[in-house]
């Protein structure tokens, strides 16, 4: 007999979301946004830098 495969991951939080998923792909889009915001000014200082 077979044990049924637990959800794992991405997919228990999805279930967990319900109808409410859209909320969950954008958190994760912002999320992204906002990591790649953060560098922003270490790299401008890295060319300000650079150029002297």
């Amino acid at each position: 007999m077979k044990k049924k495969k637990e959800k794992q991951g991405l997919s228990l939080l999805m279930e967990w979301a319900g109808n409410e998923k859209y909320y969950m792909y954008a958190a994760v889009v912002l999320t992204l946004v906002i990591s790649m915001m953060a560098i922003v000014p270490y790299y401008v200082f890295y060319r300000m830098m650079d150029g002297l």
